[in-house]
């Protein structure tokens, strides 16, 4: 049964709503004069909607919309605008409203809206529940050597990693930081076959090449291949170029001072801080990273959380 708030200090509109919204199948309409009492039963009655006019004393409708999405973002919020308020409605949208519904169509429009409304939202919440139940990613990636590209991967296996793990933001910012330098290393050094000794020599002079060669045949034919995999308690991503390599057994202690000084050593020193194992194959063109779930990040996974949509 949708519990449904109707907040209008008007009582003649908040009467019409209410004839529309009544007649849909076991809905639950609480009335409210004006935005402070709505959030204060809010705790309470939990809606799975808020119909709300716009222009009221105390707490307009603009302010109501920002403090339910405030303390509850999956809550849908449906505004009711005055006549000759097109502009308003646009605003609406834009401040996140769930939809609008012009006032002198209530009676023709309220209750498809509203229907609408709470059938996208019980979805996304399903959506939201199946997600909860996934035990494990995986996915191959076949990439450009594009920097902004590689950063958005970067970025995206986090967030797998995050969806997973539901552990504190600090980590996943590690995770994504020695992703993206890994990935960084295979495309400027591995494909692109840059020495990091010019980098320590002439920093400008190191990037104005990686945009020729990135340009430059055979350079610009070469890809970065992806492949990563995260379940509950660990996560892997190998990271393969199509450059000719080197020999890991020549590698620097990437703890040492030296490599901490220099800009080129920093990045195998951030990963193997925030990593777990880091191994390379014997050619030198591929690195596996490997990290264990924080044991401060086990919860119970699919457990359902309580949402106001849908429930």
């Amino acid at each position: 049964m949708p519990t449904l708030f109707v907040v209008d200090d008007s009582a003649m509109d908040r009467k019409l709503a209410g004839s529309v919204l009544e007649k849909l199948e076991d809905a639950n309409v609480c009335y409210f004069s004006n935005g402070v009492l709505a959030l204060e039963q809010l705790p309470l009655l939990r809606p799975d909607l808020v119909l709300s006019d716009i222009q009221m004393p105390d707490l307009d409708g603009w302010q109501l919309m920002r403090e339910l999405h405030r303390r509850h973002p999956s809550l849908p919020v449906v505004l009711m605008t005055h006549q000759g308020c097109e502009d308003t409605a646009i605003r609406a949208l834009e401040a996140s409203a769930a939809g609008y519904v012009p006032k002198r169509s209530l009676l023709q429009d309220l209750g498809g809206t509203v229907e609408r409304v709470l059938a996208k939202a019980f979805h996304e919440c399903q959506a939201s529940r199946v997600m909860r139940r996934v035990s494990q990613q995986e996915a191959t990636f076949v990439l450009e050597n594009d920097v902004h590209l590689l950063t958005a991967l970067a970025t995206q296996l986090s967030v797998s990693v995050q969806s997973l793990w539901q552990c504190d933001e600090v980590q996943i910012l590690r995770i994504g930081m020695a992703i993206e330098e890994a990935l960084f290393n295979a495309c400027l050094h591995g494909n692109l076959e840059l020495s990091s000794s010019l980098r320590d020599q002439d920093e400008d002079l190191y990037q104005q090449l990686a945009r020729e060669r990135a340009q430059q045949s055979p350079f610009a034919q070469r890809r970065i291949n992806v492949q990563f995999q995260c379940g509950l308690r660990s996560f892997q991503c190998i990271i393969r170029d199509e450059g000719s390599g080197f020999d890991p057994i020549l590698l620097p202690n990437p703890f040492s001072e030296e490599s901490l000084a220099r800009p080129s050593g920093r990045g195998l020193t951030l990963i193997r801080s925030f990593m777990d194992e880091v191994r390379f194959n014997d050619q030198g063109n591929e690195i596996t990273l490997f990290k264990r779930r924080p044991p401060l990040a086990a919860r119970v996974h699919n457990r359902d959380e309580l949402t106001y949509a849908g429930r």
